[in-house]
């Protein structure tokens, strides 16, 4: 065998370059080819435990035994001498522990005889990412194994107790934190911390990413000291918080003093508009790009009640050149849910919207490349303030804004042209369209849009249109990719979308075939056809016959409608 092929190292490092369907049956192949290959192999499969609870790890142990009558698993001794020595040597190798839903149920008992047999050494002196949300019947056995997988060498926790049941090991487990102090990356959701704890997390001066949930802590609240404290961890570039109501008097002496975050790139705020708004007051945020804000939103209020204009103009004193990205949401809680949309907006639009020139001063003052209001806000939207949106951001990216339907007039699909025109960098879009007037398909193509995704509320839509709508987008928009059509995600119009582009594709290769043009270029992707140098006059041709034929259809309809009233 070859000198290389005989050091461990690199046999690790070749084996961990695999893909992750092909680890398991790539290093158990390799380890019964070769004894070499047998200790790489293993520790790439004990790197991470991942999709299971610590079952695997403690079958290790001779004495470990499935009791089917009560189904569980338990120990009938203590841990002998040599399996607590396999234990270990297997427990080095790991490094990542990813629990989900699993069906496994461990004997508390199991916990307590493995932690005297190592007597306060860890289980895992290497482990250095733990992510633990287990929905499981017993979920108080396993929020026990929390106090097996604690490591000095911690460098990511996610913890998040999908039930209210043995919160007490959670709680434990951060403070146990306070020893290891190279912690960059901790998200705690859905369980109340206590002041003491509060005060562990924000003493990790290592922190880059940090999500905390305040929302059920009675004691650990956001005040002007927590913001002071936040303020403190200066390597913190991402920051979640989702928080009741929160108290921000303090005493005069404090209440000029502004908390600033000079390495936060990216902040979620998950409370109140004002809370929000007393946020961005109270810091400053210079290297700040996005801001995504969800706010729970209150049936007995509308969207025109909301203080919109003092939270825009906080955002733009609070933040620098540097902020891109805008994204707000109402939710119907303290915290973000993709469930209940159609039902939220429904509530949203018995209300009052809000006026674009009341909201567009502080808004277009902000340099956005990404603007998401992915929800009924607007009292109405024109061209010419898609237009006033182009000229304040050039390089807009991401794109949704909504109008209140139910009281407002909404723009018809002449909109896209403008849209088209007046963003020319745009790859995603949110709107709401009046659909009972389609304009025909454009019948040249000039420079490609590079629009990729549409997600559009079609007012007043037939399916009979579905044929002359497409014919539309795709001659405006004809790298566009995916189109959603609220609430009917699967809507013909994607169907009709596709085999355009099939038919697009098909059609040049014909041409390049047999006329030899090779600088007629294909996408990168063969199953997605774009224009590329090309302006495909045969196919938008094909397009308004197509049109023509709906058109005539329809007016045909309307004549056969019309015959029948006047017999």
């Amino acid at each position: 065998m070859h000198k290389v092929l005989q050091n461990p190292f690199i046999l690790r490092h070749i084996f961990e370059q695999l893909e992750s369907w092909d680890v398991g049956p790539c290093c158990y192949n390799s380890a019964l080819v070769c004894r070499a290959f047998y200790d790489p192999c293993q520790d790439v499969l004990w790197r991470d435990l991942q999709g299971s609870t610590l079952l695997p790890v403690f079958k290790l142990l001779s004495n470990l035994h499935h009791y089917r009558k009560q189904g569980v698993w338990a120990l009938s001794g203590a841990v002998s001498p040599s399996d607590l020595e396999k234990l270990q040597i297997f427990g080095r190798r790991v490094r990542i522990y990813y629990a989900p839903e699993t069906e496994d149920n461990i004997d508390p008992s199991v916990y307590i005889l493995v932690s005297n047999a190592l007597r306060g050494n860890p289980l895992f002196p290497n482990i250095q990412s733990v992510h633990f949300s287990i929905k499981n019947v017993n979920v108080k056995s396993h929020a026990a194994s929390l106090s097996m997988l604690f490591s000095p060498n911690l460098r990511k926790v996610t913890l998040k107790p999908l039930r209210s049941i043995g919160l007490f090991n959670y709680s434990v487990f951060v403070q146990r934190l306070i020893a290891a102090p190279q912690v960059t990356y901790l998200h705690l959701a859905k369980f109340p911390l206590c002041q003491e704890s509060l005060d562990i997390i924000l003493s990790l001066k290592n922190l880059a990413s940090l999500a905390l949930d305040l929302v059920h802590s009675k004691s650990a609240t956001l005040n002007r000291t927590t913001l002071a404290s936040l303020a403190n961890l200066e390597r913190l570039s991402s920051l979640i918080i989702t928080m009741t109501p929160a108290d921000w008097v303090t005493a005069d002496s404090e209440e000029t003093q502004l908390c600033v975050f000079p390495q936060l790139r990216t902040l979620m705020l998950n409370c109140l508009i004002e809370d929000a708004v007393r946020f961005l007051r109270f810091t400053n945020l210079p290297s700040l790009k996005t801001l995504e804000h969800h706010f729970p939103f209150l049936p007995s209020s509308s969207m025109a009640d909301l203080p919109w204009d003092v939270f825009l103009g906080a955002l733009k004193n609070s933040t620098t050149s540097e902020f891109t990205s805008l994204e707000v949401n109402p939710e119907f809680s303290f915290r973000p849910s993709h469930r209940g949309r159609e039902k939220l907006w429904e509530k949203i639009e018995a209300g009052a919207g809000v006026s674009f020139k009341e909201m567009g001063d502080s808004l277009l003052r902000l340099s956005l490349t990404t603007l998401k209001l992915d929800f009924p806000l607007f009292q109405s939207l024109s061209e010419a303030h898609f237009a006033a949106m182009g000229l304040a951001w050039p390089t807009l990216t991401t794109l949704y804004v909504r109008v209140i339907s139910k009281r407002a007039p909404t723009p018809n699909t002449t909109i896209l042209k403008v849209i088209r025109d007046t963003f020319p960098h745009l790859s995603q879009l949110g709107i709401d369209i009046d659909a009972r007037r389609i304009d025909q398909p454009c019948t040249m193509t000039s420079s490609p849009n590079p629009l990729r995704s549409i997600e559009a509320r079609l007012i007043r839509w037939e399916e009979k249109s579905t044929t002359k709508f497409t014919a539309l987008i795709d001659s405006l928009f004809p790298q566009l990719l995916s189109f959603r059509h609220l609430p009917n995600y699967y809507s013909m119009i994607q169907m009709r979308l596709s085999d355009l582009q099939h038919a697009r594709m098909r059609e040049r290769n014909w041409i390049r075939s047999e006329y030899r043009m090779p600088e007629l270029k294909q996408a990168e992707d063969e199953d997605r056809v774009v224009y590329t140098d090309y302006n495909n006059d045969r196919v938008i041709s094909n397009l308004n016959e197509l049109c023509a034929m709906s058109s005539t259809s329809e007016s045909s309809d309307d004549s056969e409608e019309e015959e029948e009233e006047e017999e």
